[in-house]
């Protein structure tokens, strides 16, 4: 009998966000060392489950109540200052 006691991730789902597409044709900016680490962190699923940086209605619920707009904890705004 296996038994799996592995933590599941905060809400429940591990994104996972990397790909293997060619990023030739792609357009480019320049980012910060911080926001490169977030963009790593959201593709390797370690700020699960965000799929992506916050939007508005994500972004103010988290600053107002510390949770996403779905009610899930969450206290950190991750976003793409541009």
């Amino acid at each position: 009998m296996s038994e799996n006691n592995s933590i599941k991730p905060h809400g429940g789902i591990l994104v996972n966000r990397i790909t293997k597409a060619d990023p030739s044709g792609l357009f480019s900016i320049t980012i910060s060392e911080d926001v490169a680490n977030d963009v790593e962190n959201i593709a390797d699923g370690i700020f699960s489950p965000l799929e992506g940086f916050l939007g508005q209605q994500d972004f103010e619920s988290v600053v107002s109540r510390g949770r996403l707009s779905n009610d899930l904890a969450w206290t950190i705004p991750i976003v793409l200052d541009v």
